[in-house]
């Protein structure tokens, strides 16, 4: 039984090891759906953008890393209600050594829509300011794990 575990076990150390290598995300980088939350980069905020975050309403939100060679990244909506929105994102702007980052979200309808994210150094909450119907609106967001998309 011990040469069982064992045998079973060491394969998922060394991968580990290796992963925990890179910290840095990558193009489609979807291994952030472990449970082993690996340490984040936190340097600049669309890279403290990258993972999954709650609401105080209950919507979570998945950003995937963004892919160099397109400039464009995957963001997920998931609404308490169960219903799952898909878009892509971009980087307009960002402060490299502040909190802000201006992202524009995009859909397959050539619909976007550039939103403002304040996202604390230590990357655990996140204030969103955008337009939506002509009201300015804000949302306060938590940072949940490392996870780019819905289960």
């Amino acid at each position: 039984m011990k040469t069982c575990v064992v045998t079973f076990l060491l394969p998922l150390l060394i991968c580990a090891c290796s992963f925990s290598q890179n910290l840095t995300p990558t193009t489609n980088d979807y291994r952030g759906q472990s449970k082993i939350d690996f340490k984040r980069d936190l340097t600049t905020p669309s890279l403290r953008l990258i993972g999954h975050w709650k609401s105080k309403v209950g919507d979570n939100l998945y950003y995937s890393a963004i892919d160099s060679s397109q400039g464009i990244g995957s963001y997920f909506l998931v609404q308490p209600n169960g219903n799952v929105a898909h878009y892509q994102y971009s980087i307009v702007s960002e402060m490299s050594n502040g909190e802000q980052v201006k992202v524009k979200l995009l859909n397959s309808d050539d619909w976007s829509r550039v939103e403002t994210y304040y996202i604390s150094k230590d990357g655990k909450r996140m204030i969103i300011e955008t337009v939506l119907l002509g009201f300015e609106v804000s949302a306060t967001l938590e940072y949940i794990d490392s996870k780019t998309t819905p289960e």
